[in-house]
């Protein structure tokens, strides 16, 4: 039973050693890419960033309207039957 104890406690150990490592390594990388986008201006200085803002007018054509029911029908049918003929498997 003590054996068995001692490679249990032995697995769990290196198991979470390894956790250990994975946790470290994020949080080296996390601090990297932060200090990246930090200095980005310094390093890349291609890059450039900007905001441009627009206004646009408000729709006032009261003449707008959802498609047309039938039309919307026909498309639905015509897609599905085609799915259904087109299926491949081992249904009938």
């Amino acid at each position: 039973m003590a054996t068995i104890w001692k490679r249990c406690c032995a697995r769990l150990r290196a198991i979470d050693r390894e956790i250990g490592y994975l946790a470290v390594g994020f949080t080296v990388i996390y601090a990297l890419l932060g200090i990246a986008m930090n200095h980005i201006d310094d390093w890349a200085p291609n890059f450039h960033a900007t905001e441009i803002t627009r206004t646009i007018a408000p729709v006032t054509d009261v003449r707008l309207s959802y498609p047309d029911r039938t039309k919307l029908t026909a498309i639905y049918a015509h897609v599905s039957r085609s799915a259904s003929t087109t299926r491949r498997g081992t249904e009938p």
